[in-house]
């Protein structure tokens, strides 16, 4: 995927207040760099290794591991616990062992805890440091406008396990700082009225941001604010439980991923690696509707071989092209393997979806979250049970899938009976494992039980109208799409329309929206530029387009999943301005139901690459 957006914004970040700064309070040209596990995550999602040597980092080494001792003043890059900073302390314990030079720049990625500073002050690390600075860069962007926190166990913590929802704010607090901060934005912050732990971290990011602008001398806020909405994962655990039938959000739910590595086997049985990031043809295929992307891989295929001098001349044998055919070998080489991988992909997800009978399962639970069946009339309650019941007894589907369908219509019923709870989980043939997920709904705040009402969606009659329109949408172009708008995208509509409608449902936590002093976009200076993805061009051709006004950032506790992320990238095209969206995860559905049953996983969001 093409680059820009948060990776340059926190590769800018680190450059100048990290490697700058090192360099500046120093009389050598190059330098060692230690990390720990953390910030190298960080370096790793924003630059490559070279752009560190090019800045004089000549070498990287990780806290954790037993290290070479070197003469050398070392940049100390690592997170703000306590097992980093007893690390960096030991090194400088043993004034004839000193494990590097002095003197020391120390940087850490975020606040220094209490803790943090007492061990370093009661260290003989003081005596040789020359650089103590936070830089807050605590986040991954682990796409162009798509941020980590890289805490998948976050809502299990909150809901689940209880005993770390406080921790998990603070955190989540000191996180958005160091987001809005490489953004160099002062947002206007907005929270979801009917959540506590939205609420809670909406006034601690507020507070804390407040007092920690009066000490960032160098920070200079757009204008223009940006608008901050906090999400709580628990009011829409649905989202993250339907089938969704776009390219990226079906390889992250159907096949073998690691973040941003999908992992194929090449013809020979050996593994193939994926990487979504490196692949030319990526950016234009990963948000379309999976009935368009097979007609769209074949389109830019043929017009690659039209275009391409290496195609040319396999196809002619004119020897006069064969210098132009030669330097065109690499593309021709990258391209061939990106459509290779494609119809590779794309094949496997057509047999998933074959399989699993996704067709009229997916249809199955837009019906039973919109309420508006595919005829665009609303749905009987009536009719429901025996369709579910007709799936759940489905021998040839996985128990994964009946376990979705089923919370699915849980939540979407606000709870069934006891003795229908039992029948359909029954006809399931649901594990304890699998029950336990079901039951902790309850800890999100949907009860099992009926209560004899179901849950008043926030954007209930939004939510039913966007499902017609997008049936309308999906019978002209007599394709399948999908009717259920996650309520992100509702959102994004309704603050591209007008902010001041959502006032109810997102009140504000300290200042309220007015007008820049000047309008958006007549200074240049105040203009957000940055290429946006757009339809409509040819084949091949990049996407170029110029965002502009105030940003919105959608942070969602507990996790986000694809089928927001797409809606963020949406409305970046729709509104032509910056729209970033993340939480303290990125999750599949497989990931979000074993952290509801209260797994503790050690799976991130992206593995690091050696």
């Amino acid at each position: 995927m093409a680059e820009g957006g948060l990776k340059i914004a926190l590769r800018d970040n680190i450059i100048k207040n990290v490697i700058d700064v090192a360099f500046q309070n120093m009389k050598q040209k190059s330098a060692l760099m230690v990390v720990d596990d953390g910030t190298m995550r960080t370096l790793d999602y924003c630059m490559k290794v070279h752009m560190l040597n090019d800045k004089g980092v000549g070498v990287i080494v990780n806290i954790k591991y037993t290290r070479e001792r070197v003469r050398i003043p070392p940049i100390y890059f690592i997170s703000p616990n306590l097992k980093s900073v007893r690390s960096m302390v030991a090194d400088y314990e043993d004034e004839s062992k000193l494990q590097y030079g002095a003197p020391i720049h120390l940087f850490f990625v975020g606040s220094v805890t209490p803790e943090c500073m007492e061990e370093i002050k009661n260290s003989s690390l003081p005596r040789y440091l020359k650089t103590f600075s936070e830089v807050y860069c605590d986040f991954l962007p682990v796409e162009r406008n798509v941020f980590s926190f890289d805490r998948v166990n976050a809502m299990s913590d909150i809901y689940v396990n209880k005993d770390g929802r406080t921790k998990e704010i603070e955190r989540c607090s000191e996180n958005l700082i160091s987001l809005c901060t490489t953004l160099n934005e002062d947002p206007y912050v907005r929270y979801s009225s009917t959540s506590e732990v939205a609420e809670d971290l909406a006034h601690m990011f507020q507070n804390s941001f407040q007092r920690k602008k009066a000490q960032m001398t160098g920070f200079t806020p757009a204008e223009d604010r940006a608008t901050l909405y906090i999400l709580d994962r628990a009011e829409e655990p649905e989202a993250l439980l339907m089938h969704e039938v776009t390219y990226q959000s079906m390889i992250q739910d159907l096949l073998d991923c690691e973040g941003k590595i999908l992992k194929l086997l090449a013809d020979d049985g050996a593994e193939d690696p994926f990487y979504f990031e490196d692949d030319p043809v990526w950016p234009e295929l990963f948000l379309e509707n999976m009935a368009d992307v097979n007609k769209l891989i074949k389109d830019k295929f043929n017009y690659f071989k039209a275009n391409s001098a290496m195609a040319k001349q396999q196809n002619s044998g004119d020897s006069s092209s064969m210098l132009k055919a030669i330097r065109d070998l690499p593309r021709y080489k990258k391209m061939a393997k990106s459509f290779n991988c494609h119809f590779k992909i794309y094949g496997l997800l057509a047999d998933q979806f074959k399989s699993l009978k996704l067709m009229n399962v997916s249809d199955l639970e837009q019906s039973l979250v919109t309420g508006i069946d595919d005829e665009g009339s609303k749905v009987k309650a009536t009719n429901l049970q025996a369709q579910v019941s007709k799936f759940l007894q489905d021998e040839s589907l996985p128990t994964s899938l009946k376990q979705r369908l089923l919370m699915i219509y849980v939540i979407s019923q606000g709870g069934l009976s006891d003795d229908v709870m039992q029948k359909l989980i029954e006809a399931a043939g649901l594990g304890n494992e699998e029950i336990i997920t079901v039951q902790h709904l309850e800890r999100l705040g949907f009860p099992l039980t009926t209560t004899g009402k179901v849950r008043n969606k926030r954007f209930k009659d939004e939510m039913q109208g966007r499902a017609k329109a997008l049936l309308e949408e999906a019978t002209e172009k007599m394709t399948m799409q999908s009717r259920f708008d996650p309520e992100v995208g509702i959102l994004l509509r309704a603050h591209g329309s007008d902010p001041g409608n959502l006032d109810g449902k997102f009140p504000y936590k300290g200042d309220k929206w007015r007008p820049p002093k000047k309008e958006a976009g007549t200074n240049r200076k105040n203009k957000r530029f940055g290429n946006m993805f757009s339809r409509g061009k040819k084949p091949g051709q990049p996407a170029q387009k110029t965002a502009s006004g105030a940003r919105v950032i959608i942070m969602i506790v507990g996790g986000v999943g694809f089928s927001e992320i797409r809606q963020a990238y949406m409305a970046s095209d729709r509104m032509q301005r910056e729209v970033y969206i993340g939480g303290t995860s990125t999750l599949t559905p497989a990931q979000f139901l074993t952290v509801l049953r209260g797994a503790q996983t050690d799976v991130a969001d992206e593995k690091v690459e050696e």
